[in-house]
């Protein structure tokens, strides 16, 4: 970094560093560009400008995406609380009717996104003075977790720097629609899923292929047939469109649906792996109760899924 140029110093500009979290975020300066109402190419200079007065590239460039490199990501997990703290004070001393609205930033899994919705959306009545950005924490880019509030999560992949809370276990079933059932074979026992499709999550539990019932009773399901999605909604949806039967799918995700009888439980009372899901209050946010952030997302939490138990292991996938 040059002290006696004339031109301006970015690693010294706040909107310059703003601009590098953000697009740690979305890990595209594109939709960078969309969210801030910017010129990519403008964003892309300002970055550019930035590595060459730090002497290092903070981004890793692909065709269609950016990701940090070791030393981005080092940077910016030390400069990312300085932002937060930099906005905390403007807030605390602004005088104007129209200081900086309050936004609430939190990550949550995909397959809980409609709890966190309806929660949120009774949150806001009770605190209207906040803004939410309610995000999918399916990324396990260090970036993508920085500038948030909350993290929930049940993949310790995706945990983000500092101390976690454990909030509980989920069960998870085996589910089918009742279209699927009338066109297809019988299910009486594990061994009749040899003929069917399951649908599953690739990313954990194709590989965790048994049924856990009362008393430690497991038993191994060799299925044939497998229709892979990315997330648990997306299982769902499938077993709701009948392509299979949802393997894995988390009650708190399925279970308005076993209600309306639009998925039926199979196999009863044998369940899939469970999932353990945790808490992690990266900047922890007073709200006017006197609770924090994480406190009220922990109470819900307990109030709505404390007592469900589960015949099945619980595992926070590593």
């Amino acid at each position: 970094m040059n002290p006696n140029s004339s031109s301006p110093l970015h690693a010294l500009r706040l909107d310059t560093w703003h601009l590098v979290r953000r697009v740690a975020q979305l890990g595209s300066m594109n939709k960078t560009a969309a969210d801030a109402g910017l010129d990519v190419g403008r964003i892309s200079s300002k970055i550019r400008a930035l590595e060459a007065e730090l002497g290092f590239e903070i981004f890793r460039r692909n065709p269609h995406s950016v990701a940090l490199t070791a030393r981005g990501t080092a940077m910016l997990t030390e400069i990312s609380p300085l932002l937060d703290q930099f906005e905390r004070c403007l807030q605390k001393f602004s005088t104007s009717s129209d200081s900086i609205k309050r936004t609430l930033k939190i990550k949550v899994p995909n397959g809980t996104i409609p709890v966190f919705i309806r929660w949120f959306k009774a949150f806001r009545e009770e605190f209207p003075d906040f803004d939410i950005e309610l995000t999918d924490n399916k990324s396990i880019d260090l970036g993508s977790q920085m500038g948030f509030d909350v993290a929930v999560f049940c993949n310790l992949n995706q945990k983000p720097p500092g101390p976690i809370e454990r909030l509980g276990d989920v069960p998870t079933f085996l589910v089918a629609s009742p279209k699927y059932l009338e066109t297809h074979q019988k299910i009486i026992s594990p061994g009749d899923l040899d003929s069917h499709c399951l649908i599953s999550c690739f990313n954990w539990n194709t590989s965790l292929r048994c049924l856990y019932g009362p008393d430690g009773a497991t038993i191994s399901v060799k299925a044939q047939h497998f229709f892979c999605v990315d997330c648990s909604q997306s299982c769902l949806q499938a077993a709701l469109e009948g392509i299979g039967i949802g393997w894995g799918v988390p009650l708190i995700l399925c279970r308005d649906a076993l209600s309306r009888g639009d998925l039926i439980r199979l196999l009863h009372p044998f369940e899939t792996v469970g999932l353990s899901y945790y808490l992690s209050e990266t900047k922890p946010v007073s709200l006017p109760s006197g609770k924090t952030l994480g406190e009220w997302i922990a109470n819900h939490w307990q109030m709505e899924f404390g007592h469900l138990t589960r015949l099945s292991p619980a595992f926070a996938l590593d």
